[in-house]
C-alpha cells in the first residue's frame, strides 16, 4: 500500500513537472524528497549545531519554527542557507507569536542546506522543559524547524547524531525513528537522548501482545524497579483497552531526573516520551496521558476526530489517567485523583464565571483568554470539563447495562473502527457507538453535554455520605451494589457475582444501603434477605416461596425504581438461588421479562420467560 501510494505521487508530481512551464527541474522516478537533520552535540557548549539538508522538492517550500502552542521559545542563531554550495540571503519572516520561517527557494537548487544553532536548554512558557542540559546527559526536540508543503507519504527523513565517543544515542522507535516517513517525525513531538555512556539502567520487554518496551531510567532516580514494573504493567493496561498492542510496535519511555524548577516533558509521540521524575510525585500520572495517545489523539497508526471531538482525544485521556491508576491500584481511591480535585474545581469557576462552553464548540475557543486561568476557555473545556463528562458518560453506560458494559467497551469499538488513521471520527460516531454498546438512545446525554452545556450532574452521582462537607466519589458506589442476607449462604454467590462483574461494592441486608441511581442486586430470597423482601412486596408484586417458581429453580427479575435498575436473583431454595446468579452473570444486558432459570445436567439454563403484564 505504502509503495503503491508512493508510485502514484511521483507520477503526479512528474506530470505536474512536465505541464507546468518555468524554473522547475524535471526529475527521473526514482528520486524522492530528502529531509536530512544532523544534530552536532558537544557538551561543552549551551548551543547544538544543526545542519539540514533538503533535496529535490519540486517547489519553493517554508520552513517554520515550532512554537508549542506558546510564544516561540527557541533563541535560534546563526541561520545560514545554501543552495547547491552557494550561501544564499533570505529575510525571515516573524509571525504575530514570535515564530520565524524562512520562504526555501528549493525549486532552483538540487540540494538546500540549512544551518542554524539552538540552545541546548528551553522551556514550554512557565510550565516545563521541552529541551534540556543536565550534568550527563542533554534531551533534544527535534523538530525546531519543520519544512512544510513536502509531499509526506513520499518524503524521506532521517536523523542522525554526531557525538563524543564516551556518550550514547537513546532515540524513540529505534532504527525507525532515524528512517522514518515524515508523517512520522512531523506530525508529533519526538525527542532525542545523548547521555554518558552507563548513565541510564535500561530495561526491555516483550508485551504479550507483542510490543517491544524500551525503559531508560537516569541512575539518580530511586525505585527504578517499581517504576519499570508500573511503567509495563500501565502499558499493558492500554493494550488491553483497545485490544491491540501499539500500532508501531514499539514504544520507549525515558526518565530523567528532576530539575529544582520546573518539570521536563516532551512527546506525545507515537514511539515513546521522555519524561522528568520527582521522587514526591505519583510518576504514573505524568507518563499516563502520553501513553494513551499512543492510540488515540496523534500518531499515523492511531484514532483521532474532526475539530468538535477534540474533546474526545484529550477529556477522555483524561479520564483514564484515573480511572487505570485505580484499576491498577497504583492509587487506593478517588480521593487521591485530580479529577475531582482540580478538575471539578476549574468546572465549577467556568460555570460561575459564565466561562461554561459546550464541548463541540471548545475548539473556536482555543485563543480565548480569561484572567482566572494561564490556560484558554477552550483547553480548559476539552481537558477538564471533557474528563468529567467522559466519567459522567462511562458511569451512564455501566448503569445502563447492569455494569456489564463500560466506556472501555466503547474505546476499544472505536479504535477498531478508526484505528490506523482510516477516517476521523465525530460526536456522532461515538453516539452511534454508545447506542449499539447500551442498547439504548443516548441522544439525550450529548444533547446535554456535549453539543449542549446542561449543568453536569456530578452531585447526582457523587453525595456526601459521611456529612463532612465535601462531595466524594468515594463516597458512592462506581459501580452495583450487591446485597445478600446477613449470615446466609447467600453470602457465596454474592461474592461470586462480585468476582465476576465490575462491582466495588459488597453488602449486607442489614448495612446501609447507599441511596443512589447504580444498579442495586439483591441476592437470596425473601426469607434470606430482607432487602429482598421489602422489594417484592412493595414493588414487583412478585411471589417467591419454597414451593415456587420450584425446587431448584430461580428467579431472575429486574424493574427500574426511580430511575434506579433493581435486580432480584432469588430461588425456592439455594439451589435456585444459585442458579439465578450464574444465569444473570452471564447476561450481556437486562432481560426485559421475568426470567425462571432451572438446572439441566449440572449447568444452569433459562425455562421460560414470563412477560410482565402476567
Amino acid at each position: 500500500m505504502q509503495s503503491t501510494k508512493r508510485i502514484l505521487a511521483l507520477i503526479l508530481i512528474l506530470i505536474v513537472s512536465i505541464i507546468v512551464p518555468g524554473n522547475i527541474r524535471l526529475v527521473s522516478a526514482a528520486d524522492s524528497p530528502t529531509v536530512i537533520y544532523t544534530y552536532y552535540v558537544d557538551p561543552s557548549k549551551d548551543t547544538i549545531h544543526v545542519k539540514m539538508e533538503i533535496s529535490w522538492p519540486q517547489w519553493d517550500i517554508t520552513l517554520q519554527q515550532e512554537g508549542l502552542g506558546f510564544r516561540c521559545q527557541w533563541k535560534v542563531t546563526n541561520v545560514t542557507i545554501y543552495g547547491d554550495g552557494e550561501k544564499l540571503t533570505i529575510a525571515p519572516q516573524v509571525s504575530d507569536d514570535g515564530c520565524i520561517s524562512y520562504l526555501l527557494p528549493t525549486s532552483k537548487y538540487n540540494k538546500i542546506v540549512v544551518e542554524y544553532n539552538v540552545p541546548t536548554t528551553v522551556t514550554r512558557g512557565s510550565i516545563d522543559y521541552v529541551q534540556y542540559k543536565g550534568e550527563d546527559f542533554i534531551l533534544i526536540r527535534p523538530d525546531i524547524f519543520l519544512p512544510k508543503n513536502l509531499p509526506y507519504d513520499v518524503t524521506s527523513v532521517k536523523t542522525q547524531v554526531i557525538h563524543p565517543q564516551e556518550w550514547d544515542v537513546i532515540t524513540p522507535g529505534g532504527k525507525k525513528f532515524y528512517d522514518a516517513i515524515s508523517e512520522i517525525i512531523f506530525g508529533s513531538h519526538h525527542f532525542i537522548i545523548v547521555a554518558k555512556t552507563g548513565t541510564f539502567f535500561e530495561y526491555t520487554k516483550q508485551t504479550e501482545k507483542g510490543t517491544q518496551i524500551g525503559i531508560y531510567i537516569h541512575k539518580s532516580i530511586k525505585n527504578a524497579y517499581k517504576i519499570e514494573k508500573q511503567t509495563v504493567k500501565l502499558f499493558e493496561y492500554y493494550e488491553n483497552l483497545f485490544g491491540t498492542p501499539s500500532p508501531y510496535g514499539v514504544y520507549t519511555v525515558v526518565f530523567l531526573p528532576e530539575p529544582p524548577d520546573m518539570p521536563i516533558w516532551v512527546g506525545e509521540g507515537q514511539y515513546g516520551q521522555g519524561i522528568s521524575i520527582d521522587p514526591s510525585l505519583n510518576f504514573i500520572t505524568r507518563i499516563n496521558h502520553a501513553m494513551f495517545h499512543v492510540w488515540e489523539g496523534w500518531g499515523p497508526g492511531g484514532m483521532a476526530g474532526i475539530g468538535e471531538a477534540n474533546w474526545q482525544w484529550e477529556g477522555i485521556n483524561e479520564y483514564y489517567v484515573t480511572k487505570s491508576s485505580l484499576t491498577m491500584g497504583i492509587i487506593k481511591s478517588y480521593k487521591e485523583s485530580s479529577t475531582f480535585r482540580e478538575f471539578y474545581g476549574v468546572y465549577k469557576m467556568m460555570v460561575k464565571n459564565g466561562d461554561d462552553i459546550a464541548l463541540s464548540k471548545a475548539p473556536e475557543y482555543f485563543n480565548t483568554h480569561i484572567d482566572w486561568n494561564l490556560w484558554p476557555i477552550g483547553i480548559l473545556a476539552i481537558y477538564k470539563k471533557g474528563a468529567l463528562v467522559a466519567m459522567l458518560l462511562d458511569l451512564e453506560i455501566q448503569k445502563a447495562t447492569g455494569g456489564r458494559k463500560s466506556l472501555d467497551d466503547v474505546e476499544r469499538i472505536k479504535f477498531q473502527e478508526f484505528g490506523y488513521r482510516k477516517k476521523l471520527y465525530t460526536n456522532k460516531d461515538l453516539l452511534r457507538i454508545v447506542n449499539n454498546v447500551t442498547g439504548q438512545d443516548f441522544s439525550w446525554f450529548f444533547e446535554k453535554y456535549v453539543w449542549g452545556t446542561a449543568k453536569l450532574p456530578v452531585d447526582k452521582y457523587f453525595e456526601d455520605y459521611d456529612s463532612d462537607g465535601i462531595i466524594n466519589i468515594d463516597e458512592n458506589s462506581w459501580r452495583a451494589t450487591i446485597v445478600y442476607g446477613d449470615g446466609r449462604v447467600d453470602s457465596e454467590y454474592a461474592e461470586a457475582l462480585k468476582r465476576q462483574s465490575v462491582d466495588n461494592n459488597l453488602l449486607t441486608d442489614k448495612d446501609e444501603i447507599p441511596d443512589n441511581l447504580f444498579p442495586l442486586i439483591l441476592v437470596g430470597g425473601p426469607l434470606a434477605n430482607n432487602l429482598t423482601k421489602f422489594y417484592l412486596e412493595n414493588y414487583f408484586n412478585l411471589n417467591i416461596t419454597n414451593d415456587y417458581p420450584g425446587r431448584g429453580k430461580g428467579i431472575i427479575a429486574v424493574k427500574n425504581i426511580n430511575g434506579r435498575n433493581v435486580v432480584i436473583l432469588a430461588g425456592s431454595d439455594r439451589w435456585g438461588t444459585k442458579a439465578a446468579v450464574e444465569v444473570f452473570g452471564k447476561m450481556e444486558k437486562y432481560p426485559e421479562n421475568i426470567v425462571i432459570v432451572d438446572w439441566n445436567n449440572g449447568e444452569p439454563n433459562i425455562i421460560k420467560e414470563i412477560p410482565w403484564n402476567n
